[in-house]
């Protein structure tokens, strides 16, 4: 296996690109390259089943490869001068001259990117789970390591009906020197006499708070808020407004507002009123949707539900999106099967840092992924198509790197919520996304 430095380009350039091996594969000189497009845009397809390239005989291919010279750098290294015209996948494959034909080294993939993605990084989270100060399982320390170590770079604590938990994690993991992650304030918002479930994530305070503090203010707030706004036809005032108020009083809080799982089914039927949940669709008085929630294998329907709807509505009718766990424990020993699902729905974001602003202005803009990773089933991933095929390259191609150095991470924050001495890994992660990618 090689791996490529950079990995990800700008589209449009030349680029230097060095290969490292995992083990010595090259020795000596008499290597050459073979550079494709995965997508062919122009008037370069061509037939090549069976062609002789470069004495290499071509299978299966709707473009020609283009032959790079490699200069080989030691056994483990090599460079090559790659141009990427257009924003999509490339594949490089080395090979090894001799006898006549070409023996096969290694291959490495890159993606080339158009100029609004690029100065962006990929960086993923969870931004809605439960620990024991609610109704969850763990103490919020180890579900903050749970995430570093499922490769998460931020994520948000959102016990029901508590901001706290999510500032005193924050206070404990800042005196952690170098730690990479982040990890905001957050809370799950349970308006009294209300359905409807609504985060507020990195704002800063708790809107559980201000209603519970001054319910006749609030009371007072949303009977007021309805001389201005009328609810639709067939919707209860009071949810309708009341739900309006949450949503602006996150963003007055400089939160990110997201509406949770509105096709949620107990067993007794739907959790919201179907006119509620097209209204506030229309409305879109949040931040963010969340498209998958935390639902077992044996309960897809409503994650099936919220997909349906969202790519029902029009391109530019669609609100930004968010896939979440909902997770209450972070082993899968400690609830009955099915209820462990930290790690298999999260969002992937193209952001400038993984700060909360950066996020936060990464998911408003639509640079938001949701994603399905149950275990041992095949990885989904939901949004626009674009970035849905970037993420995809990213799952294989970057990702797994960085996920190992998030896991060391998990393991130093283990032992700091131990209160063991421990070192982050901010340098070294740095490090690998200076690597990968160039702009």
């Amino acid at each position: 296996m090689l791996l490529a430095y950079p990995r990800v380009v700008a589209a449009g350039g030349r680029h230097t690109v060095r290969l490292r091996a995992e083990k010595p594969l090259l020795t000596g000189e008499g290597y050459t390259a073979l550079f494709t497009a995965c997508e062919v845009f122009k008037n370069e397809q061509e037939a090549t089943q069976g062609e002789m390239i470069a004495g290499f005989e071509v299978f299966h291919t709707t473009n020609k490869p283009r032959e790079l010279a490699v200069r080989v750098e030691s056994a483990f290294a090599c460079t090559v001068q790659v141009e990427c015209p257009d924003e999509q996948e490339y594949i490089l494959r080395i090979f090894k001259s001799g006898g006549g034909a070409l023996r096969p080294v290694g291959c490495a993939c890159l993606y080339a990117v158009e100029g609004d993605l690029q100065g962006l990084l990929p960086y993923k989270g969870d931004l809605h789970m439960h620990s024991y100060c609610s109704d969850g399982e763990n103490a919020p320390q180890v579900m903050a390591a749970a995430c570093r170590e499922k490769g998460f770079d931020f994520m948000a604590l959102t016990d029901h009906g508590k901001f706290e938990p999510s500032l005193e994690l924050r206070r404990q993991f800042a005196a952690m020197p170098e730690l990479a992650m982040e990890l905001y304030t957050g809370e799950e918002i349970h308006l009294p006499w209300h359905q409807a479930h609504i985060l507020n994530i990195g704002g800063r305070a708790s809107v559980n708070e201000a209603f519970l503090k001054d319910r006749e203010g609030f009371l007072r707030q949303v009977e007021a808020l309805g001389k201005s706004t009328a609810a639709p036809a067939g919707v209860d005032d009071y949810q309708y407004l009341a739900a309006l108020w949450a949503f602006d009083r996150v963003r007055r809080e400089g939160g990110l507002s997201v509406f949770c799982h509105p096709y949620w089914r107990r067993p007794s039927g739907f959790e919201l009123c179907a006119a509620f949940t097209e209204a506030v669709l229309a409305a879109r008085p949040f931040d963010a949707l969340e498209v998958v929630s935390g639902y077992g294998k044996a309960d897809t329907d409503s994650n099936l539900l919220q997909l349906a709807r969202y790519f029902e509505l029009e391109p530019a009718a669609r609100p930004p999106i968010v896939g979440v766990s909902d997770a209450h424990a972070a082993f899968a020993r400690e609830v009955p099967a099915g209820e462990y699902l930290l790690g298999a729905f999260y969002t992937v974001v193209l952001a400038k840092t993984n700060g909360f602003e950066d996020v936060a202005e990464a998911i408003r803009a639509r640079r938001s992924l949701a994603v399905e990773e149950q275990e041992h089933e095949q990885r989904h991933v939901y949004g626009p198509y674009r970035l849905v095929k970037y993420a995809q390259f990213l799952a294989r191609q970057f990702f797994p790197e960085h996920d190992a150095l998030a896991a060391r991470e998990a393991a130093a924050m283990g032992r700091f919520a131990r209160g063991l001495a421990a070192q982050g890994e901010k340098a070294a992660m740095a490090e690998l996304y200076a690597a990968a990618f160039e702009w």
